[in-house]
C-alpha cells in the first residue's frame, strides 16, 4: 500500500521566487531519496500539498514539514493509503498561482494549464479523497 497525506498551510512570510526555487529543489531531492512523490500548489500565501510514498518515509518528511518556519496553521485534509501512486511521475510537481492570475487567465488558458492533472485526479479521486479536492480545484479553473 502507498500512504499519503494532504494538507493546507499558510505562508509565514513573503517568499520570493528564489526562496521558492530553493524550497522546491530541496523538496525534490529529499523526495527522490525517500521515494516520495506529490504535488505542491502555492496560491496567494497558502500551500496545498499532497505527498505519497512508504509510510515511514512519509512520516519522516511530514515531521520536517510541521516544523518548517516558512508556514504555519497546517491542516490535514486527508491521510490514508491506496493501492497505487497518483503522482508517480513527479517527485514534486509545483504550480504557483495568484488570485490575480486566476482572475485574468482566460477559460481556455486555465483549462490548458491544468489538463494534465484532470485525468490523473479524476481516475484516483474515488480511492484517495484528497484528490477529489484537487480535482474540484482543477475543475473550477476550467
Amino acid at each position: 500500500m502507498i500512504s499519503h497525506i494532504a494538507y493546507l498551510s499558510t505562508q509565514s512570510f513573503i517568499l520570493n521566487d528564489s526562496d521558492l526555487e530553493s524550497l522546491l529543489q530541496h523538496a525534490r531531492t529529499s523526495n527522490a531519496l525517500l521515494g516520495l512523490t506529490g504535488i505542491l500548489i502555492h496560491l496567494d500565501g497558502h500551500f496545498i500539498q499532497f505527498i505519497e510514498g512508504d509510510k515511514p518515509a512519509l512520516d519522516q518528511i511530514y515531521k520536517k514539514i510541521t516544523t518548517d518556519p516558512r508556514h504555519f496553521d497546517l491542516k490535514i485534509l486527508s491521510e490514508g493509503s491506496s493501492t497505487k501512486r497518483c503522482f508517480g511521475a513527479w517527485d514534486m510537481y509545483y504550480k504557483k498561482l495568484t488570485n490575480t492570475q486566476l482572475d485574468t487567465l482566460g477559460a481556455s488558458e486555465k483549462k490548458k494549464s491544468y489538463d494534465h492533472l484532470k485525468p490523473l485526479s479524476a481516475q484516483a479521486a474515488e480511492e484517495v479523497p484528497a484528490l477529489q479536492l484537487l480535482h474540484n480545484f482543477v475543475e473550477a479553473l476550467s
